[in-house]
C-alpha cells in the first residue's frame, strides 16, 4: 500500500491568515487566493518531495472552501486554489476542495496517509491508530518530510 502525504492549504502551505482582511474578503466573496504567498520554502519542499516521490510516496491536497460560500464562489475558489497548487506545489497528483467542515478523511478511509494541517481538531478527527497519521503544520514541514525520507531509506 502506497503512502500519501496530503497538504491542507490555508495556514499550512498558503499564507491565507497573513493576508490583509482575509476573513472580510472571504465573507464578501472576493477572490484572493492568487495573491497569497507560500508559508514554506517551496524550493526546499519540492526538493524533498521529489526524493519521496522516487521512493513511491504520492502527494495531494485536501482543503476546505469558505464557510457559507455561494456555489459560484466555491467554484471560483476551487479554481484559484488549483492554480495556486500548480504554481507552488506542481508535484501533487490529487487535489480536493471540500465544503467547509467536511471531515477531511471522507475519501481516505482505506489509504495509508499523513495529513499535514494547522488545525488541531481536523488532525484529531483524521488520525487513526494504523492507517492515517497527521503532522502539525505549525512545525517545520520540510524537516518532518526529511526525517520521513530518512526513515523510508532505512527500511528500503
Amino acid at each position: 500500500m502506497k503512502l500519501k502525504i496530503l497538504f491542507d492549504l490555508d495556514g499550512t502551505v498558503a499564507n491565507l491568515y497573513g493576508h490583509d482582511d482575509w476573513l472580510g474578503k472571504l465573507r464578501a466573496e472576493v477572490p484572493i487566493y492568487e495573491e497569497l504567498e507560500p508559508l514554506v520554502d517551496m524550493a526546499e519542499l519540492t526538493s524533498i518531495a521529489k526524493k519521496l516521490i522516487d521512493k513511491g510516496v504520492e502527494f495531494g491536497v485536501v482543503t476546505w472552501l469558505a464557510m457559507g460560500a455561494s456555489e459560484e464562489y466555491e467554484f471560483i475558489t476551487s479554481m484559484e486554489k488549483y492554480r495556486w497548487c500548480k504554481k507552488y506545489i506542481p508535484f501533487i497528483t490529487e487535489f480536493e476542495c471540500q465544503p467547509y467542515g467536511t471531515p477531511k478523511q471522507t475519501n481516505y478511509h482505506h489509504c495509508k496517509c499523513i495529513l499535514i494541517d494547522d488545525n488541531a481538531e481536523v488532525r484529531q478527527a483524521f488520525e487513526t491508530p494504523h492507517r492515517r497519521k497527521t503532522f502539525d503544520a505549525n512545525k517545520d514541514i520540510c524537516e518532518f518530510l526529511t526525517k520521513l525520507y530518512e526513515e523510508i531509506c532505512e527500511i528500503c
